[in-house]
């Protein structure tokens, strides 16, 4: 799902109720339930390289 070294990749993180599901360049690749933790603040980090974002956006999601 990754594009090559030296382009930017496209992360989108839908947290909804107890699930978390993550699509990288249009691909699902993780999903989550039953997440114990619904509110509060959030955290970015990458491990075992450097990672670096170039933009950041927030978007409240309507409720089901």
């Amino acid at each position: 799902s990754e594009r090559p070294l030296g382009e930017w990749n496209r992360m989108v993180i839908e947290c909804r109720g107890h699930e978390i599901e993550v699509w990288v360049n249009g691909d699902r690749v993780n999903y989550a339930s039953e997440c114990t933790t619904d509110h509060g603040q959030i955290a970015i980090q990458a491990e075992g390289a450097v990672c670096e974002f170039r933009r950041l956006d927030w978007t409240p999601l309507g409720s089901r």
